[in-house]
C-alpha cells in the first residue's frame, strides 16, 4: 500500500484542537501539512514535564484519519488490558486524548481477552450507533492463526463501513511478527480500515513496561496520542467519555507466555453467527463546527494498579 500521509506525535491543547477543527473533512495530505515533523509528548500532562517527555516520531500512516469519513462523532474502541489500563476506570488517557477532538468515546476493553472478544462485543454493542472504531486484539493469542484470521475479518466486516483502526502489537515474543503480519493481510480486504504501526512507536526507550507488552505511565499517554492523531477532529461535537459495559479484569495469567496452544477447529462460544448481520452507522445531523466545546470528561478513578494482560 502507498504512503499517503506521515503524522508526527504532538502534544494536544484547545489551541491545537480549535485549530484542526476545520479538518475534519480534509484530506490526509491537508492533515500532514499541520503536523509535519517530530513533536514532543509528555508522558503524563499532570506528573512530568520537560524533563520527563519521550520523543517518538508518528510511524508512517496509510489513509485518512477517521474524522474525515465519519458520518458522526460516536467511537467504540475494543482491547484487552493494554486499553483497560487507558480506559477511564484506570488512567482515562484514551478520553483525555479524544474528548476534546469531539469524539464520544467508549471503550470496550478487559484483560487477558483475545480477538475472540471483539466478536463478543460487537455482538452487544455494533447497533448502537458507531461511526468510526479502534481495534487492538492481538496480544493475548492462543496458538491457532486460521482463528485469529477469520475472527479479524468476520469483526472488520461487522464494522464496514465505518472507518476503523487496526494496530499491531509490540514485538515481545516472536510470535506477534506472524499476528502483525496477518493484521496487514486480513486489513488489506478492507478498504474502511487503517492500521497504526504500534510496533514502531511502543519500540522506542521508555513507552512499554519491563514485561515489553503494556504500556508504562508515558507510554499510556503515548498510545492515546497516537490514537488520536489518526483518528483525528471528529465531524460533529462535543465529546464525552461514553459508559463501559465491559469492565471485568479479572485474569489467570499476568503476561502472555511465548508459548503456543494447540490449534482448535474453533473457539469456545463463538459461531459465524455471533455478529449481528452488518449495519450502516447512524448518521449525525450534527453540523460540524470551527471550534470544540469544552469537553466533557468523568476524573478518573485510579486503582493502584492497571489490569496486566
Amino acid at each position: 500500500m502507498s504512503v499517503k500521509s506521515r503524522l508526527a506525535i504532538a502534544m494536544l491543547s484547545v489551541a491545537f484542537a480549535v485549530g484542526l477543527s476545520g479538518c475534519g473533512n480534509s484530506d490526509s495530505d491537508s492533515f500532514a501539512r499541520l503536523l509535519e515533523g517530530v513533536g514532543r509528548l509528555p508522558g503524563s500532562a499532570d506528573a512530568l514535564g520537560e524533563e520527563g517527555g519521550i520523543n517518538v516520531p508518528f510511524p508512517q500512516f496509510d489513509g485518512k484519519v477517521l474524522g474525515a469519513d465519519a458520518q458522526g462523532n460516536r467511537l467504540l474502541l475494543i482491547g484487552d488490558s493494554i486499553f483497560a489500563g487507558a480506559a477511564p476506570r484506570y488512567g482515562n488517557d484514551l478520553c483525555r486524548a479524544l474528548v476534546p477532538l469531539g469524539w464520544r468515546v467508549a471503550v470496550e476493553a478487559e484483560a487477558n481477552q483475545q480477538i475472540r472478544f471483539g466478536r463478543e462485543v460487537l455482538t452487544e454493542r455494533l447497533d448502537d450507533g458507531w461511526d468510526a472504531a479502534v481495534v487492538f486484539l492481538g496480544t493475548n493469542f492462543n496458538g491457532n492463526f486460521e482463528n485469529y484470521q477469520s475472527d479479524l475479518d468476520r469483526i472488520l466486516t461487522s464494522l464496514a463501513p465505518r472507518p476503523t483502526l487496526v494496530l499491531t502489537t509490540s514485538l515481545f515474543r516472536e510470535v506477534q511478527q506472524q499476528i502483525n503480519s496477518i493484521i496487514q493481510s486480513v486489513v488489506e480486504n478492507h478498504p474502511h480500515v487503517r492500521i497504526l504501526d504500534w510496533t514502531t512507536i511502543s519500540a522506542y526507550d521508555g513507552v512499554l513496561s519491563p514485561d515489553r507488552v503494556h504500556p508504562s505511565v508515558e507510554g499510556r499517554a503515548i498510545l492515546a496520542q497516537a490514537i488520536s492523531q489518526a483518528a483525528g477532529v471528529a465531524p460533529a461535537s462535543p465529546g464525552e467519555c461514553l459508559a463501559s459495559q465491559f469492565t471485568n479484569d479479572k485474569i489467570d495469567d499476568v503476561v502472555p507466555q511465548d508459548t503456543t496452544a494447540p490449534a482448535t477447529d474453533s473457539e469456545p462460544g463463538t459461531s459465524a453467527n455471533d455478529i449481528p448481520a452488518n449495519t450502516s452507522p447512524t448518521t449525525s445531523t450534527t453540523t460540524p463546527t470551527v471550534t470544540v466545546p469544552a469537553a466533557t470528561v468523568p476524573p478518573a478513578s485510579v486503582p493502584p494498579t492497571a489490569p496486566a494482560n
